[in-house]
């Protein structure tokens, strides 16, 4: 079974790699979640196409138009193994923040990614509930084949089961703890596996990925409280920085994510300045990330990333990245050297929890 994401240009594309990595974490033995090859512009003519008056929320039924053009533009047939999510910032005339297609296969999935800020303060406050929807869309679609059977038989009350309607976003938090199935819903769920339209396997796959973003969201829910770092996975062979305890992805571009791999390696218990630098180390980093180009091109680059006004300014953006993921006190205490610092460079995150994966030579 495939899940593939698309979303709205108001949507990050690595809030959405995140939400990807974050499920794909969990293990699975038949569901694989990705991205979709459209990218944002191209979702947002379809969007355009469907959806003439901007001034008005979309109707479900133009949303499930755009989905189903977005399944032909992505050639993807009409099948119940096979889902398409559309993510977006964009509202819809029910308001409701998550619902999939009640006609045909139903494998169409809306989610509307905006306003999860004022619900879930702190950290990767879009990561996890959008990553519980995900999750929990494909098992309420098999189980459930109309919006209108899940509406009957999801709990308007909040119980802690992951049948629990949450029509308010505040709501939301008990919902990221809820994997189970309470015991009223257990007979739907065991219907359908009995006629066989939830296999056993992406019932046991779409548990594993909730218990994933459960574990994760109970995780960064304490570190409001504890202020603590995560776990950072370095990710050599797609350079990647992943936050594993957060659930986030820290997206840098290749000279960004170079320079700061080298200074987790070189800059864990003294500093050093940028004309310390181990020039042939970071070309190696560099081409792990850039690959493809011209050799001499790609010394040059890293000749100039030594020079100290064009370090400063990487820094700066580097720093910026994981503001906008981890906030302003865990990148100046743990992910990046203080602002006002002197010259000599450090990371003072505890070299405990980097985790490197996969080779560290170019290919």
């Amino acid at each position: 079974m495939r899940v593939t994401i698309c979303h709205t240009s108001g949507v990050k594309a690595s809030s959405v790699q995140s939400v990807c990595a974050l499920l794909n974490e969990a293990d699975k033995q038949i569901i694989q979640v990705e991205q979709g090859a459209l990218d944002a512009a191209a979702v947002d003519a379809v969007w355009q196409a469907h959806v003439t008056d901007a001034t008005t929320d979309a109707s479900w039924d133009l949303i499930y138009a755009v989905i189903r053009d977005l399944r032909v533009q992505l050639d993807i047939d009409d099948s119940t193994t096979h889902f398409v999510y559309l993510l977006t910032e964009k509202a819809n005339a029910n308001r409701w923040f998550s619902f999939h297609e009640p006609i045909g296969t139903g494998a169409n999935v809306y989610i509307h990614t905006a306003d999860w800020g004022g619900f879930m303060p702190g950290t990767s406050d879009f990561i996890f509930p959008v990553a519980h929807l995900v999750a929990s869309n494909v098992l309420h679609r098999l189980v459930y084949p109309l919006m209108n059977d899940w509406d009957a038989a999801a709990h308007d009350i909040p119980e802690g089961c992951l049948m629990d309607k949450c029509m308010n976003k505040r709501e939301i938090r008990l919902k990221l703890k809820a994997v189970d199935v309470c015991p009223l819903c257990q007979p739907d769920y065991q219907r359908a596996l009995d006629e066989k339209r939830l296999h056993p396997n992406v019932l046991l796959d779409g548990l594993a990925m909730l218990e994933k973003v459960r574990s994760r969201f109970l995780f960064s829910d304490r570190t409001g409280l504890q202020k603590q770092p995560s776990r950072l996975e370095v990710r050599k062979h797609d350079g990647l920085l992943f936050l594993t305890d957060f659930g986030q992805l820290v997206p840098l571009p290749p000279q960004h994510w170079a320079l700061y791999v080298y200074f987790l390696e070189n800059a864990a218990e003294r500093g050093i300045q940028c004309h310390q630098i181990n020039q042939d180390r970071l070309l190696e980093l560099y081409q792990l990330v850039a690959r493809a180009g011209d050799l001499g091109a790609m010394i040059a680059t890293v000749q100039r990333m030594c020079e100290e006004t064009s370090f400063n300014t990487k820094i700066s953006e580097i720093r910026k990245h994981f503001r906008e993921v981890v906030g302003e006190y865990l990148t100046e205490t743990y992910y990046l050297w203080p602002k006002r610092s002197d010259s000599q460079r450090m990371i003072p995150l505890d070299r405990k929890l980097v985790v490197v994966l996969d080779r560290d030579t170019p290919s």
